[in-house]
């Protein structure tokens, strides 16, 4: 790897020994179409051969010591740090990067445009067989993206200027620093084209409802990481997060469907309460049309689920956290 890579690939992941292979397989085209790349790899504090296996094929690899606040978004963090490139592509360590993608991140180096991150179809791969994909908008190709997920790439300016990822945030950290990054003007295009394939656990419907609305026995004990807690804490942390940093205005603007629903409720009760329940039934139900419009039936469901997690989340809220990098390995190479 050259002192100036083209692109830097920031891998995060925890117990990933059975898919760190897979994954650096994947990056084949990239290595093939760019001149130089850098390859970071920051593991979270894992019980496997994670580490081991890292050191052999990535150019630097972070190990983050065990702590209960230890997150995607902590990790992505370090990964920035210690970026070298001015594009960064973020991808989780149980992913499957697609050749497919690899033109778009070589024309998007060439034209350089710094104001925008770029995105893809995500193909999901469960242990039950089930194959599905998942766009992160409903526009078509080159469309500003609703949101992203774990693989995106971005330009590593626009993330340090936007404060990078926040250290204290378990989960939504995307939908976070999208929110900051849009607020400095920074757009993420989704190209329909596969991205990546992911390969993760299958979850039926009704154990993703319970797991949004019922928090886990783990939430009295946190002397562990626990993957439940972390997921339903995110949401309230992002909110006590913007606040301390003075971007929750920004927040609201670029993520308003929880907070337009919670004051839908509360507007439909005084309705209710001063007018006649009609009135209130009359305007809840504009609310929760809006929102079906814009996002789907189900991010209704999903929105009454962000009102206790938020409340939770928000008290829970390390903010003085930050991780200890127990060890740094790099490839001689680099």
């Amino acid at each position: 790897m050259s002192l100036n890579p083209q692109l830097s690939v920031c891998i995060i992941g925890r117990n990933e020994a059975l898919n760190l292979k897979r994954l650096h397989v994947s990056l084949g085209p990239l290595f093939e179409l760019l001149d130089s790349v850098q390859t970071i790899y920051v593991d979270s504090a894992s019980s496997d051969e994670s580490v081991d296996i890292g050191k052999e094929l990535f150019d630097e690899v972070y190990v983050l010591a065990e702590s209960p606040h230890l997150s995607a978004s902590a990790g992505r963090n370090i990964g920035t740090v210690n970026a070298k490139a001015d594009w960064i592509l973020y991808l989780d360590g149980d992913m499957e990067f697609s050749a497919t993608f690899a033109p778009l991140i070589l024309s998007a180096i060439d034209e350089n445009p710094r104001e925008k991150g770029f995105t893809g179809i995500n193909v999901y791969h469960y242990e039950n067989g089930l194959v599905s994909e998942k766009w992160k908008t409903n526009k078509g190709d080159n469309s500003i993206a609703f949101h992203f997920g774990g693989a995106v790439m971005l330009p590593r300016d626009a993330v340090i200027r936007a404060g990078n990822w926040s250290f204290g945030i378990y989960s939504n950290e995307e939908i976070d620093i999208y929110c900051r990054l849009r607020a400095i003007g920074v757009q993420v295009i989704f190209r329909e084209c596969v991205m990546i394939h992911h390969y993760t656990h299958w979850e039926g419907w009704l154990l993703k409802l319970w797991r949004m609305f019922i928090p886990p026995i783990s939430i009295f004990n946190r002397t562990k990481n626990s993957r439940r807690l972390n997921y339903y804490l995110g949401f309230g942390q992002s909110l006590r997060s913007n606040l301390s940093n003075g971007s929750f205005i920004n927040y609201v603007r670029f993520f308003p469907y929880p907070f337009v629903f919670l004051g839908g409720v509360i507007l439909a009760a005084i309705c209710w309460w001063l007018l006649s329940w009609e009135i209130g039934a009359l305007f809840f139900v504009a609310i929760l049309s809006w929102i079906s419009w814009k996002k789907g039936p189900l991010y209704c469901i999903i929105c009454a689920a962000f009102i206790p997690r938020g409340i939770l989340g928000f008290f829970m809220y390390p903010k003085n956290f930050s991780p200890e990098i127990l060890a740094v390995y790099k490839n001689r190479k680099t």
